[in-house]
């Protein structure tokens, strides 16, 4: 049922609200922006969608008990001292035969636009933002564990980040139901793509607290990796299913087909299981296989962004995504709090020492020409004292020591200029203190960067 621009609708709270235009549709259902006629702010106006009428019952029920818990008074009072605002139901309605809800319009855009694996500015974020972004996400669902609910959904398109204001929006709150529903099975969510938590996807347990502390780690592991793995578990056993599934149930249905082993439930960056690591996929390939070279770059970006973790990071995730079928595993997954407390020692460990560092390079006194194995010199780059040379840079366009990079003084040489405005030690032949640098852009019409 579409709405037209000026349709006027009466709700349940006695506001009358005023369709100004189409804002988007999805699973929860289509979205409107409206007018409240009584205050002239705009919010967002649903309509409820759902093709299971019995889902659609639950979800109904499930709108109208959070309106009568004043959820947006009581999960906001403790949101927004963090600047974090949840999105609940304000009023609903009957009108031709549907129901309508609105909510708060948020603002900013959603995770989903942010974390785009190609284009998403994420990938010219440094590590403190992302620390930023990551503990304002799992703050956000700490209140919501505080106060005995689950989100059921967590994924990108559920938060939108207004950078301007430092505000977060977790949209989308009519998902939201206590443990106690979960328990007694009355959850009408399971998931999203990877998001879905591998216990829910292979029937073992219902979407609740244990699935979003999944979701989260997930989520968090992907920004810091600047989403360029479909899941922690995106390894050597999942590049060799015979096809690439969109999210967690098609896992499912490879396992039931016999198209995969228990293997690919193993972390990629497992300490002492590598069935299913990407150290060595497809690390021999050549010129001829451009596509192969450009997944091994992804790998050694994901590598290289891993190295540079705090271990107290590095051990949540472990924890995490350990044996993600077994109940003693899924019921004992890092809490929100454990990833605040970790972050928030990461951000404080940077502060100290005035950088966050994204990549990993060789220590001191390094140098390299031109590797082609992945080496720890990253293509000729070095830190302390070293030099480099690179004819080619293997990563491609990242804020990274690359392409015989140097930091301190040092020197690095690189026939070509792989990097494009980005602000960090840039191209080939980039020295930071004291540091001096050549480069030779393919292009003689490019500016060389100092």
């Amino acid at each position: 049922m579409p709405l037209n621009p000026g349709t006027q609708i009466k709700f349940d709270n006695g506001i009358t609200y005023e369709v100004e235009g189409f804002l988007g549709s999805g699973g929860q259902g289509t979205i409107y922006k409206a007018k409240n006629l009584s205050d002239n702010q705009f919010y967002a106006l649903k309509i409820l969608v759902d093709p299971k009428e019995n889902r659609k019952e639950l979800k109904k029920r499930n709108i109208r008990a959070l309106m009568g818990e004043e959820a947006n008074k009581n999960f906001n009072r403790i949101g927004e001292p963090y600047q974090i605002r949840y999105t609940f139901p304000l009023s609903s309605c009957e009108h031709e035969g549907e129901t309508l809800y609105v909510m708060e319009l948020a603002r900013g855009v959603t995770l989903e636009s942010v974390m785009h694996p190609e284009t998403g500015a994420i990938r010219s974020k440094d590590m403190k933002y992302k620390l930023h972004l990551v503990r304002k996400i799992a703050r956000a669902i700490e209140v919501l564990e505080r106060l005995g609910k689950s989100y059921t959904d967590i994924n990108w398109g559920n938060f939108m980040y207004d950078e301007g204001t430092d505000w977060l929006y977790v949209v989308d709150c009519e998902n939201v139901a206590s443990n106690t529903e979960i328990q007694e099975g009355r959850s009408f969510v399971l998931g999203n793509g990877y998001f879905m938590a591998p216990e829910v996807a292979f029937g073992l347990a219902n979407a609740g607290k244990n699935a979003d502390r999944y979701a989260l780690a997930n989520m968090i592991f992907r920004i810091f990796i600047n989403n360029r793995l479909l899941s922690p578990y995106d390894g050597k056993v999942m590049y060799s299913a015979p096809v690439r599934v969109a999210d967690m149930l098609g896992v499912r249905d490879l396992v039931d087909d016999g198209c995969l082993d228990d293997a690919w439930s193993v972390f990629i960056f497992d300490e002492t299981d590598h069935r299913n690591s990407i150290d060595d996929l497809y690390a021999n390939a050549n010129a001829n296989q451009p596509n192969l070279q450009k997944e091994r770059r992804k790998f050694d970006e994901v590598i290289r962004i891993w190295n540079s973790l705090d271990e107290r990071l590095k051990v949540l995730f472990r924890q995490a995504f350990k044996d993600p079928l077994k109940k003693e595993s899924y019921e004992n997954r890092p809490a929100p709090w454990q990833w605040i407390n970790a972050i928030e020692k990461a951000i404080g460990k940077a502060k100290n020492s005035g950088t966050v560092r994204t990549s990993a390079p060789n220590p001191s006194r390094g140098g390299g020409k031109n590797f082609t194995d992945y080496s720890p010199f990253f293509g000729g780059a070095s830190t302390n004292y070293g030099c480099g040379t690179s004819k080619e840079d293997p990563f491609d366009k990242l804020p990274v020591f690359g392409g015989g990079a140097s930091t301190n003084y040092g020197s690095g040489i690189s026939k070509e200029d792989p990097f494009d405005k980005l602000p960090v030690f840039i191209g080939g032949g980039a020295g930071g203190q004291n540091g001096r640098g050549e480069v030779k852009p393919a292009d003689p019409q490019k500016n060389n960067k100092p």
